[in-house]
């Protein structure tokens, strides 16, 4: 009997992790499921040592930078988004913690694909959950690539209005913010 104990000590995990796979396989693909979903709409991820890095979903666009009006260059398919994205980077900063709190700081900035024609922004207004102290920042600025900066200490949905010039309507951009 003693030569057995090995062999069912070594099957112990095995079959409990198969159990456990078979049980709650629903919700672990739901999981997995929407991880992937997420990773593809451009959110990063992070769990311990594993780390994707951010990435913007990208529309094709192949075209001439032109002095045309944003409305021509823009065709039916792409009205909502012609070519631009809200970025963001995060890097801990340790001395802006608050009690439980691990603070962040935060760039956003837009990005756009190559072909588009940056020149056409004219403001980009930032849209941040209520508690920040200035919710609706206005930023001017291309040098930077219409760069704000921040501090947070959770993670959340930021919303952004681009104006160009030569169109009436902003474009409406959002973005996850993990950090």
């Amino acid at each position: 009997m003693k030569e057995w104990i090995p062999l069912l000590q070594s099957l112990v995990w095995p079959v409990f992790v198969t159990i456990v796979l078979v049980w709650a396989h629903k919700p672990l693909f739901e999981i997995l499921n929407s991880i992937v979903r997420r990773i593809k709409e451009g959110a990063g991820l992070k769990a311990g040592p594993l780390e994707v890095l951010e990435s913007s979903p990208k529309l094709p666009v192949a075209r001439e930078a032109s002095e045309a009006p944003i409305d021509e260059i823009v065709g039916e398919e792409e009205e909502a988004n012609p070519g631009f994205y809200i970025a963001h980077k995060a890097r801990r900063d340790c001395s802006l913690d608050r009690g439980e709190y691990e603070y962040y700081r935060l760039r956003m900035f837009l990005e756009w694909d190559p072909g588009v024609d940056d020149s056409l922004v004219t403001k980009v207004v930032y849209h941040l959950p209520e508690g920040f102290p200035l919710p609706d920042p206005e930023v001017t600025d291309p040098d930077n690539q219409f760069e704000f900066r921040t501090a947070a200490w959770g993670q959340f949905n930021v919303t952004a209005d681009v104006y160009l010039r030569g169109r009436a309507e902003p474009i409406h951009l959002q973005r996850y913010l993990n950090f």
